[in-house]
């Protein structure tokens, strides 16, 4: 545990409980001579959707509208098979080109690989021609 800024001689510490379930925390003291602190806790997830679970559209809609978005009524109107315009339409166009370094040109590539080939063959040529002169092969 770490000592807490705000409170002296307060210390505060935070874990993430992975499923539901009773827990028990034991904290020892530093100096030992004392049984530990113990706290027994249970542990549950908030219930909302199983407590309502109807769609809400008053709220929905408000929530769109104070963020700047739309708010559809079921496929037909996101699919624009009502008067309203379809949900793929209102979306800006936001397409990024960005480079990454490493990546190589494939013209350069090509390019590049016919140099090689013609630079090998040539040296294999000139090779071959030396030999031919100077009565080595």
């Amino acid at each position: 545990m770490l000592p807490d800024k705000t409170r002296a001689g307060m210390f505060a510490a935070q874990f993430v409980a992975r499923s539901e379930g009773d827990y028990r925390l034991e904290l020892s003291l530093p100096d030992g001579r004392e049984e530990p602190l113990t706290k027994v806790f249970k542990v549950s997830t908030a219930a909302l959707e199983s407590r309502h679970p109807e769609r809400n559209d008053d709220v929905l809609g408000k929530l769109a509208r104070t963020t700047g978005g739309r708010y559809f009524i079921g496929l037909d109107a996101a699919m624009g098979r009502q008067s309203e315009p379809h949900v793929a339409s209102l979306l800006k166009d936001r397409t990024q080109m960005t480079p990454v370094l490493g990546d190589r040109d494939p013209r350069w590539e090509a390019f590049w690989i016919r140099l090689m080939m013609f630079s090998v063959c040539g040296v294999l040529a000139l090779e071959w021609l030396v030999r031919r002169l100077l009565k080595l092969a």
